[in-house]
């Protein structure tokens, strides 16, 4: 018996092509740059579409500051906003920091094809598919140029870069960091204190294992045990104890 089969024509065991992700990528990029919720955008994608569309949505927003500095570098009259979704969410699928590996080969030849298979973005088929075979004759070149963007470096719109460096010019940069996602394998800092004993406290060298982007949250492990940690956790473990009885 055939596994049944989505509204969107693909079973439980079979994978959309790349072409048509991209395509419900672009019309998802569009509607969020218009001002629409990714969230009620995403509960209309079809349920066999949905996990990939998500993780490909994420990618391309956590990156979008870069994309959007390389297409101007690549093109700098801006296309229509759906032929802009579409080849800068292409551009962010060939970032070497990018977490949805595909090949470059495959990421140029499916946004070409998603263009052609999609009506009004036919006839911008050949300026996407000149976009990305420009950038990769030269990712390098390109992405160094970009060093001294802030739009580029940040990802956040110019406009909230430029209110944070009015409204606190010592610690804007500082500010933007926070906002930077975590990858997995990454170490970082942060201070860990018992609940109820904020006078407990150590700071923990730690190693992100998850990230669910869904929810927003980090799954971690101690990477290193510092004395100040190695304390706290001691008295953890002896408040456990009497609450155990």
């Amino acid at each position: 018996m055939s596994p049944p089969a989505a509204r969107d024509g693909t079973t439980a065991r079979e994978a959309p092509p790349l072409w048509r992700q991209l395509q419900l990528l672009a019309r998802l990029i569009e509607g969020v740059g218009a001002g629409q919720s990714l969230t009620r955008l995403l509960d209309d994608v079809p349920p066999g579409l949905r996990a990939g569309a998500q993780a490909l949505s994420f990618e391309v927003l956590r990156h979008w500051g870069t994309a959007q500095a390389l297409r101007g570098r690549l093109a700098p009259r801006r296309p229509a906003p759906l032929a802009d979704a579409l080849l800068c969410s292409a551009l962010v699928l060939l970032l070497p920091d990018c977490a949805q590996a595909y090949p470059a080969f495959t990421v140029v030849d499916q946004a070409v094809e998603a263009a052609k298979r999609e009506p009004t973005l036919r006839r911008q088929a050949a300026f996407i598919n000149a976009c990305l075979r420009q950038y990769r004759r030269d990712p390098d070149g390109l992405l160094a140029a970009l060093a001294d963007d802030p739009v580029a470096r940040w990802n956040h719109p110019a406009w909230w870069i430029e209110r944070l460096q009015a409204d606190d010019p010592e610690h804007w940069a500082a500010l933007l960091a926070v906002n930077q996602p975590y990858q997995r394998g990454q170490t970082f800092q942060a201070r860990v204190v018992l609940a109820d004993r904020q006078e407990v406290a150590a700071v923990a060298n730690l190693v992100v294992l998850h990230r669910d982007e869904e929810r927003g949250q980090l799954s971690v492990r101690f990477h290193q045990y510092g004395d100040d940690l190695k304390a706290l956790l001691k008295t953890a473990f002896l408040e456990h104890q009497k609450l155990a009885g």
